[in-house]
């Protein structure tokens, strides 16, 4: 509104002074007129006044309004046209009409508003002239010609056509919510606001490092404007971001003697010969570079240079509020996200600690019963089944434990010597039962001992959690688990020939809560996995899966024997 407000004052100044000068020059002339000013002497005074007049003045006469007096300003904006004895309409048709009505009418008129090129700096350019219009009486009171004064008013034309712009833009962006909508928006706006024939917007890359297209409009909008460029390449955006300030190169000269690599890049026959890059900052934050280009040379004259200043201030908010609206609405998604996940958790938690404590609870009601009745046997076995839902039932406790711990940085490691082998076996035993009954055979291969300094209970928990996915999902086939010292490195492997992972969910199964599988067919939290990884890296050590869909599954555990410290050692 400020920007707006400005220019509105700057045009209602600028017609004030017109007026002013129009009215001045027509007491002027209805002096001379009036006042029988018909002798040679008072034409030739009059003449010369007009002459030194500093606007463009025109005398015609006759109702073919042969031009027989122009001054100085008048022919500097026509040129050779300005010969005098020629008639208007070989000259200026389009002024033919306003001296019509002057010349039958007898009385003093606004011949409107007219529009010439002319050529300035080797670049043509619009003036706009409001035209004032007076009759010529001879001696016998007719009409013998048509005095025409014209008033530059190019500054409040360009005024009301900025502040039109302005608003177009305003209002375009005010509707606009998203970063693509804005940025589409912004090259629009810019292509018409600007009379540009190319235009585009790159804002910067999430590193800062670079400039990346967003949006471009017009021919080949990218050839000033790479897809990607570096913020300290020598290109006319790059070079508006870094400084801040609105760059403007008049002609394919400036161009190419600023910028060489970008002037000799350009396509044959591409016709670009002036370029502005207009920065767009919000508190010293660049937010990206509007890049328009043109097809002749320009000029950029003080008011193109104050819409592009306003048009790049108001293009920066809305991106600063775009920005803002897609960083809530992420946050909403994420928040929403994280409920959901909860939600999920909270449910499947439930039912896989709801269904160990059932069977404990029912064995161990078997176990006093047959107890009471002496049957020893039966005892055993509900006693055996109680302790292997209990065993579960901790696995699933410490994996929920851990999500603990990692959230609050709480994991503390004890470190001691653990030889992997016997760690290995001793796991190992602990699911005898679930193997027998997935059908699976296990083979531990361990050739030589591998000696690291770990924590026991980390080894065991990665240990279980990958033998434990095998016999789930290794669909009774053989399942193999290995380990290797490889110079100060142990390896760990474990090898199902089961359901397989795919790949675009091999990096997806390490998250917390993520399961390749549906979780009605299998049970599980979606954390055996992720608390694997954290147990890995925590001890320095990586973790990866290489699978074959329905064929097999390869888990490979990196260890350094050292201890977490001895991953962080140089070389």
């Amino acid at each position: 509104r400020a920007a707006l407000g400005g220019l509105g004052a700057v045009a209602v100044a600028l017609f004030a002074a017109a007026l002013a000068h129009v009215r001045a020059f027509r007491r002027l002339v209805a002096k001379s007129i009036g006042s029988g000013a018909t002798a040679e002497f008072e034409r030739g005074r009059f003449e010369a006044l007009l002459r030194h007049l500093p606007l463009p003045v025109i005398r015609t006469s006759g109702a073919e309004h042969r031009v027989d007096f122009a001054n100085p300003p008048l022919r500097a904006l026509w040129g050779e046209k300005a010969a005098l004895g020629l008639p208007l309409r070989e000259l200026h048709p389009e002024l033919c009409e306003a001296w019509d009505r002057a010349f039958s009418g007898g009385e003093a008129t606004l011949g409107g508003e007219v529009t010439w090129e002319v050529e300035r700096d080797g670049a043509r350019e619009p003036v706009h002239l409001s035209l004032w219009l007076e009759p010529l009486q001879g001696r016998s009171g007719a009409v013998e010609g048509v005095l025409g004064i014209a008033t530059d008013v190019t500054c409040l034309v360009a005024a009301r056509a900025n502040a039109e712009r302005l608003q177009s833009l305003t209002a375009s962006l005010s509707r606009s919510l998203t970063l693509a909508q804005v940025a589409e928006v912004i090259v629009e706006q810019c292509l018409v606001a600007f009379g540009a024939q190319a235009c585009s917007l790159a804002v910067p890359s999430p590193d800062g490092a670079s400039l990346q297209i967003q949006n471009g409009g017009g021919p080949r909008p990218e050839v000033l404007a790479q897809a990607t460029m570096r913020l300290e390449d020598r290109l006319p955006p790059c070079e508006a971001a870094r400084t801040g300030n609105l760059l403007l190169l008049r002609s394919l000269e400036e161009l190419s003697e600023l910028f060489p690599d970008c002037a000799r890049a350009l396509p044959s026959g591409y016709p670009v010969r002036a370029v502005a890059c207009i920065p767009l900052a919000v508190d010293g934050r660049s937010l990206g570079v509007v890049t328009a280009a043109f097809h002749r040379p320009h000029r950029f004259g003080g008011s193109e240079r104050a819409l592009m200043h306003t048009a790049g201030r108001l293009c920066a908010q809305a991106l600063e509020r775009a920005s803002l609206y897609e960083a809530e609405k992420r946050a909403h998604t994420e928040l929403q996200k994280a409920i959901d996940t909860r939600d999920e958790f909270l449910s499947l938690a439930s039912h896989e600690l709801r269904t160990p404590l059932t069977v404990v609870t029912l064995q161990l009601e078997r176990a006093i019963r047959f107890g009471h009745e002496k049957d020893s046997a039966r005892m055993w076995n509900a006693l055996t089944a109680a302790e292997r839902s209990a065993g579960r039932l901790a696995r699933l406790v410490d994996n929920l434990l851990d999500v603990s711990q990692v959230r609050a940085n709480r994991m503390l490691l004890e470190l001691e010597r653990v030889e992997l082998g016997e760690a290995l076996r001793e796991v190992a035993e602990r699911f005898c039962d679930e193997l027998a009954r997935s059908g699976s055979e296990l083979e531990i291969k361990v050739d030589s001992p591998v000696v690291g300094l770990w924590d026991r209970l980390r080894i065991e928990l990665v240990a279980s959690n990958l033998l434990s996915n095998a016999i789930k999902f290794g669909a009774g086939k053989p399942i193999f688990v290995g380990a290797i010292q490889l110079g100060q490195t142990a390896r760990l492997t474990v090898r199902d020939g089961g359901l397989g992972v795919l790949p675009e969910d091999q990096e997806r199964i390490f998250r917390r809560f993520e399961r390749a599988v549906s979780a009605r067919h299998f049970g599980g939290l979606g954390l055996g996995l992720w608390a694997t990884r954290q147990s890995v890296e925590a001890l320095g050590g990586t973790i990866e899966v290489k699978s074959e869909p329905g064929v097999s599954s390869t888990f490979v555990v990196s260890l350094p024997c050292g201890g977490p410290a001895a991953s962080l050692a140089p070389g």
